[in-house]
């Protein structure tokens, strides 16, 4: 949903309208005005309206920079862009990529420090692996991102971290049921579907959705128990309210403006990429649990990058492992060209890639990468402390 008032924004998923601010260069506390709270999308944009009305935003004068320490001569940070933070000149370690949320970044951050403070290292590979690192690098350093994250996990009259405690216990009841359209028991894989969507105020596993004081975990497990049925990942994408079948069907769009021209055009291009896939995933198999592919069925499948295939076997090879470019699900709705999509597409599947259920995408894929990644951020900034940083010039 579009809209001319600056800093206000539209979530279609959690039904509610946001209004932020900049304070300082830095993004300041976002206000939410929920449809539930104030009963229409119209009274919830007349709410964030008059929250933004007068709010002057604030640009920063000092911007976040890499350099070097003149006492300690190691490569830092100048400061953390967090506006309750007041640390300067901290060890760049401190500013790398969450495993959890981008593991391929963390990599190539964690490889880009190495070459830097190796000795041997020539002065370009130097000042391409600092570049690599402030091109990498959070805004924010690890201890307030910490902080942030210890302040939506804990506290007993926490809302945020109580509605993530229910949407945990939810997953664990879910994984003791079968699923309403195969029947199988998927365990971790199992999802929760509003039949119809009808009434839905939420997804009972988002617990952001349900942090407000007009919500909470109650209200979660209310909505879980009484308009919710369990349903599987595989199933579920196969559903008719799945966001697939939502969208504008480009041989009916008008033509009347360029706007108009330009959004058919767009659409055109995500039917025809979304072709592409089904065609390249037709005949194939999943992975692990050998599922074949039917027709109608390809957006169930998904193109997984392999360990094996980036990192095992390359190392076996005696060749540099490789690395995620991009997500392709996230490629083909990029509104690009079919041309720009196979081209940039089909490389990275072929050398990556491997074909899985959306079960087993998350079985055996998403759920035990998280968890492996789990403590090496803490871990990464420790041992970079212990070892005294990255010194600038070995």
């Amino acid at each position: 949903m579009l809209t001319n008032v600056v800093k206000v924004s539209w979530a279609n998923s959690m039904m509610r309208w946001t209004s932020n601010c900049l304070v300082d260069g830095k993004q300041g506390k976002p206000i939410r005005h929920s449809v539930y709270k104030h009963g229409s999308i119209g009274d919830a944009f007349a709410a964030a309206c008059e929250a933004r009305r007068n709010v002057v935003d604030t640009t920063s004068s000092t911007p976040s920079v890499v350099r070097t320490d003149p006492t300690t001569k190691t490569l830092v940070v100048d400061r953390c862009t967090k506006h309750t933070c007041f640390k300067t000149n901290v060890p760049i370690a401190h500013f790398a990529p969450d495993p959890i949320c981008t593991p391929d970044a963390f990599e190539r951050f964690g490889v880009a420090m190495a070459i830097a403070s190796d000795s041997d290292t020539t002065n370009e590979e130097r000042a391409d692996a600092v570049a690599a690192m402030e091109s990498l690098r959070t805004r924010q350093c690890f201890h307030c991102r910490n902080n942030t994250n210890r302040s939506q996990n804990t506290g007993a009259h926490n809302i945020t971290a109580a509605c993530r405690a229910m949407a945990a216990k939810i997953r664990a009841d879910l994984a003791t049921r079968a699923c309403t359209k195969c029947g199988q028991y998927c365990g971790r894989a199992m999802q929760c579907e509003h039949p119809g969507r009808l009434d839905k105020l939420g997804n009972v596993l988002s617990p952001s959705e349900w942090a407000t004081s007009d919500r909470g975990p109650g209200a979660m497990w209310n909505e879980y128990k009484t308009k919710t049925v369990p349903m599987c990942t595989f199933c579920h994408y196969l559903e008719p309210t799945h966001n697939k079948n939502h969208g504008a069907d480009s041989t009916l769009m008008p033509t009347t403006t360029k706007k108009e021209y330009d959004a058919k055009y767009k659409r055109e291009y995500l039917e025809q990429n979304a072709a592409i896939n089904a065609v390249w995933k037709a005949g194939k198999s999943c992975f692990h649990c050998g599922r074949k592919v039917e027709p109608g069925q390809e957006h169930a499948f998904h193109w997984m990058h392999s360990v094996k295939k980036m990192v095992t076997d390359r190392v076996a090879q005696g060749l540099p492992r490789l690395y995620k470019s991009f997500t392709i699900g996230r490629l083909q709705c990029s509104s690009i060209s079919a041309f720009t999509f196979e081209r940039r597409a089909r490389p990275e599947i072929e050398a990556k890639c491997e074909l899985g259920c959306a079960n087993c995408h998350m079985i055996h894929e998403t759920l035990p990468e998280k968890a492996a990644q789990a403590r090496r951020l803490v871990q990464f900034v420790v041992e970079w402390d212990a070892r005294g940083g990255v010194v600038a010039v070995p």
